[in-house]
Parts: C-alpha cells; sequence; structure tokens
C-alpha cells in the first residue's frame, strides 16, 4: 500500500549560532522522526529552493511548516528595527507563505509549528505583536528545555476531534505571536495571559500551534495525534 507524502518545509538551514543550530535541528529531527513510519517524508529548506509551490505540491497528500526565524516585517506591513529582532530569509518567507496560500487553495491538509503558525496568520493577511515576553525559556538554546504552560482549546476546533483534551500543557519557545488575526481564520486555544495559540481555516484543512508538539517534552502523543489529523482530516 502506497504511503501518504508529506512535505516538511523548514526556512532556512543557516543559523546563527551552534547552539541555535543544534536546538533546530533537534526539533526537525523529531518530526521526522515521528511521521516517517507513516509517511514518504521530503524535506524543503524554502530560502535555497526555488521550486514553485505548485511543483513542491505535485504529488503531497500533507504540509507541515516548522518553527525558525522571525517572518520579515515587510510581509505583515511592520517595520524592522523591534527589539530581539533576529536575521530575516524574505525569500523563504515569501515561498513559505505561497506555500499556504496554495494548501488553502486546494484544501491541502497543512499544519504550522511556531512560526509556521505566524506564517499562516500572515499569509492570510494578519499581523504579529513583534516581541513578548513570557513564553520562552532564557537558558533554552543552553538546556534545549522550553517553557511550560497551559492552553485551552476551543470547543468547536479540529483540534478536540484529534483527541489533544480541552486543556494541556505546551512546550513555547516564542517571542512574537499573533496580533490581528487574518481574515478567514478562526481562534481555537489561547493561553491564560490571552496570547493566541492555536488558529485554524473552517473552510480549509489549515491548522497553525504556536507550541512546539514535538519536543520530547511536550503531552504524551502530542505530535503523533497531529499528524494522524493530517492524514484523516475529514474523518
Amino acid at each position: 500500500m502506497t504511503r501518504p507524502t508529506l512535505l516538511v518545509s523548514a526556512l532556512t538551514d543557516h543559523r546563527a549560532t551552534s547552539r541555535e543550530q543544534a536546538l533546530l535541528e533537534a526539533l526537525q529531527g523529531s518530526v521526522l522522526n515521528a511521521a516517517v513510519a507513516t509517511w514518504d517524508v521530503r524535506l524543503h529548506i524554502a530560502d535555497s529552493d526555488p521550486r514553485l509551490p505548485e511543483q513542491l505540491l505535485e504529488g503531497t497528500d500533507a504540509v507541515i511548516i516548522l518553527g525558525g526565524p522571525d517572518v520579515a516585517p515587510e510581509f505583515y506591513g511592520m517595520d524592522s528595527g523591534y527589539p530581539r529582532e533576529g536575521q530575516h530569509w524574505p525569500e523563504g518567507d515569501r515561498r513559505q507563505i505561497a506555500l499556504v496560500q496554495l494548501c488553502r487553495a486546494r484544501h491541502i491538509p497543512l499544519l504550522g509549528i511556531c512560526r509556521g503558525h505566524q506564517v499562516i496568520n500572515v499569509a492570510y493577511g494578519g499581523t504579529l505583536i513583534q516581541d513578548m515576553d513570557g513564553h520562552e525559556s532564557p537558558t533554552l538554546l543552553d538546556d534545549q528545555r522550553f517553557a511550560r504552560h497551559q492552553v485551552v482549546i476551543d470547543e468547536e476546533s479540529v483540534l478536540i476531534r484529534a483527541g489533544v483534551g480541552h486543556e494541556l500543557t505546551v512546550s513555547s519557545a516564542h517571542h512574537q505571536s499573533i496580533d490581528r488575526l487574518g481574515d478567514g481564520l478562526r481562534v481555537s486555544a489561547r493561553s491564560s495571559d490571552g496570547v493566541i495559540e492555536a488558529v485554524e481555516d473552517p473552510d480549509s484543512r489549515i491548522l497553525g500551534v504556536q507550541w512546539h508538539p514535538e519536543d520530547p517534552r511536550s503531552d504524551r502523543y502530542s505530535m503523533e495525534l497531529l499528524l494522524a489529523l493530517l492524514r484523516n482530516w475529514d474523518s
């Protein structure tokens, strides 16, 4: 029996420091390891792969957009120069935004993780809070231990159907978050301080989560449940 094909999209393989590289490689490896048992997995590096989204999605059954550096502010109508701004990869941003938009048009299941969740919102015309406190560990790059906090899932969310539960403890590592929600998206989860922790498109098969379900310390089976959702979205 032919296995479904999963496209896993990372922004870049260039890292600012060796510690950042180690962290992002560990997270990417965790996603790939969780998926390879049941998917034919293809890795996409957005900033260096010139293929059009139509080419990337040929024969693709689902897509995951991984975490990584900040989305360049030009894509959501804001300026550079904000606190804790890192290096941007605008060509990779442009390609991932186009990937989201084509998945939306073709109803191809797509999951955005952390930065990927933010890319979804930008692709739908939304904006981002450029710098915030409280959702990252100051020692993350040293010990790869994420900030942990609770999120509450909306009763109507596809996440409930996926089996993640109504409230869960998540692993976070972000200094940006969704500000104005993109047109066509609905909020699927929030943290106690009001941060938008998940969004979905009720008219398509697109879901973004601000947390890191691929962190080994996440709630049991959280990554596996989301992978199952991508395979069985309409079941």
